[in-house]
């Protein structure tokens, strides 16, 4: 799931986002944008086994109540890896074709200018996220933040598919449904509420599913300690598979928030879920992945720096080996934004400079490998090259990723000894930001930008 990472997906590509249910474990501007890159379509793009509509909202609801069938959304953006992870290794996967009997496919861009009326009433806060939404009256009965696996994802669309359809009341696929509306409408205690009881249900997939809510809400609520809490329990009460690693990372985040809290058992279940051949099956790489970086952040924060580096060159080697064995590059730039991460973890930044390059040649339109180039050269003190990479990003970035584009443009404006510069890159963004929805993340965004304005204009007089 990206440092903008596992939490901006779970937000920081993770940004400790709202989130509430994950799911079963199956293993034990105002110009026009560009096109999207990658991967992209026209207007329906047909995978292995399932079509999926593409950026259009309206077209999508209408089939969707002609055939009488619930609409699936992939919420996805250019920038997110974990969007990139879902669209290479399980938006593809055969075993998604029969549920064409009782789901219409979309996938919208939530940062196209185009689809802001959908974002505006279904606002992300982390990347992707998956909606199940009942076409009659556009109510969205499932709002799930992450990622899964092929199997995961086709058990929590029928297990959707089957609770919208029964009037129960009382089911545990019901508290479900409701603490995801609950969370949708803010009302946190009553989702954790809701929540709770299900975390000692008999079902394995009810327990994870309860477990990653609980802890991605206390995250979310800066509640470290009951999150600790709860995602201690959680190797020991639930199947391998995506809702157990996301409920172990929530842990280790939130554990690097308060040194007083005890990650023992966390950073012991991280490392089986690692280092255990069984395990890879039941979790994308992007996810194993994440692991690695909240260990990594974890080891930061405690100043355990031998510790952090072994991690951080473990990552790194495990990272390399997934995009060496990548098919296409759709699969090889999933890993892209953790590889960078794990060189600047290890000390090598400068390893990601021919990856990026291969992905700016890949996805000529793409503006992610400008713009993580443009850091990469900043780091290293080459303001050149990061003044043209950077230049090259804003050439190609389009919507609220606008925003970071022009934070990064303002650092190396900054190190040019250019403040007026620096200012006059975050102004225009932060006048460009004004009429887009926005997720509670870039509200936070642009709020920091303008504290940064106001820093540089005593700066600059």
């Amino acid at each position: 799931m990206d440092a903008q990472g596992h939490r901006q997906q779970l937000g920081r590509s993770r940004g400790r986002a709202l989130l509430y249910a994950a799911l079963l474990a199956a293993c034990g501007g105002s110009r026009t944008a560009p096109p999207a890159e990658p991967p992209r379509a026209t207007a329906a793009e047909t995978r292995a086994g399932v079509t999926f509509l593409h950026d259009d909202y309206p077209r999508a609801l209408a089939k969707a109540r002609a055939e009488r069938k619930l609409l699936f959304v992939d919420a996805w953006a250019p920038w997110c890896h974990s969007c990139l992870s879902m669209k290479a290794y399980t938006l593809r996967a055969p075993e998604l074709a029969t549920l064409e009997r009782d789901f219409v496919f979309l996938e919208i861009d939530t940062e196209q200018p185009a689809n802001a009326a959908f974002v505006e009433k279904h606002t992300n806060r982390v990347w992707p996220t998956l909606y199940v939404i009942d076409p009659d009256g556009e109510r969205a009965r499932l709002v799930w933040p992450g990622t899964a696996t092929a199997p995961e994802l086709a058990a929590l669309l029928a297990d959707t598919r089957a609770a919208v359809r029964d009037a129960r009341e009382d089911s545990p696929h019901a508290a479900l449904l409701r603490a995801s509306t609950l969370v949708q409408e803010e009302k946190f205690d009553d989702a954790l509420a809701t929540y709770r009881p299900l975390l000692g249900h008999a079902s394995p997939a009810i327990r994870a599913r309860a477990s990653e809510a609980m802890t991605t809400l206390l995250s979310s609520r800066d509640r470290h300690a009951e999150c600790v809490d709860v995602a201690s329990r959680a190797p020991e009460t639930l199947p391998r598979g995506s809702s157990l690693a996301t409920a172990i990372v929530n842990g280790l985040s939130c554990a690097a928030e308060d040194a007083a809290l005890d990650a023992t058992r966390l950073v012991d279940a991280a490392r089986v879920i690692l280092e255990a051949p069984g395990t890879r099956g039941a979790l994308l790489a992007d996810d194993r992945s994440g692991i690695y970086e909240a260990l990594v952040e974890l080891q930061g924060k405690r100043k355990r720096p031998a510790e952090r580096l072994e991690t951080a060159r473990a990552w790194a080697r495990f990272l390399d080996a997934e995009a060496q064995a990548a098919r296409t590059p759709e699969e090889r730039i999933v890993f892209d934004w953790h590889r960078v991460l794990a060189y600047e973890a290890t000390g090598e930044a400068a390893r990601a400079i021919p990856m990026l390059e291969a992905s700016a040649r890949d996805f000529p339109r793409d503006y992610s490998p400008w713009a993580r180039l443009a850091r990469v050269h900043l780091a290293r003190g080459h303001l050149a090259e990061a003044h043209r990479a950077i230049d090259l990003a804003a050439e190609r970035v389009y919507g609220p990723r606008t925003l970071r584009v022009a934070a990064v443009a303002a650092d190396i404006a900054e190190a040019e000894k250019d403040p007026a510069r620096a200012r006059a890159l975050l102004e225009k963004a932060i006048r460009a930001a004004e009429p887009m929805p926005l997720s509670p993340a870039q509200k936070k965004l642009v709020r920091d930008l303008v504290k940064r304005v106001e820093r540089l204009s005593l700066t600059t007089k």
